[in-house]
């Protein structure tokens, strides 16, 4: 479902999108993005590494729908839109906790050094 919804929203959505952005995009993907990659890495001196976990489930969906809404004029779309956030609801919450600020939540700089989750 999220690749027919892809083929119907993908033209309205590319030219809106940074040119460094790969994935789902034709003409883009992992090899692309690693090409592009090694390029930053050459002309800069620092590369912040990062993984965000459960970035999807932290947005406000109904946000989203309304920003998804100003573009896709098709109620049937949007009602594929709105079944596939609705299925995605609580999926991982088994397998990663949710860490919005780890240094907040470990305040003495001794448990900070020890939380796992802080940079």
């Amino acid at each position: 479902m999220h690749h027919a919804l892809c083929a119907i929203i993908e033209p309205a959505f590319e030219r809106r999108f940074i040119f460094d952005s790969y994935a789902n995009r034709a003409g883009k993907g992992t090899h692309r993005a690693v090409d592009r990659l090694q390029q930053f890495a050459r002309r800069h001196r620092y590369v912040l590494r990062l993984d965000i976990v459960k970035h999807f489930p932290s947005l406000d969906h109904a946000i989203l729908r309304e920003r998804l809404a100003e573009v896709i004029r098709d109620e049937a779309v949007l009602w594929l839109v709105d079944a596939i956030l609705a299925s995605g609801v609580g999926v991982l919450d088994e397998e990663y906790a949710m860490v919005w600020f780890p240094a907040m939540t470990c305040s003495p700089p001794a448990a900070r050094a020890a939380c796992p989750s802080a940079i």
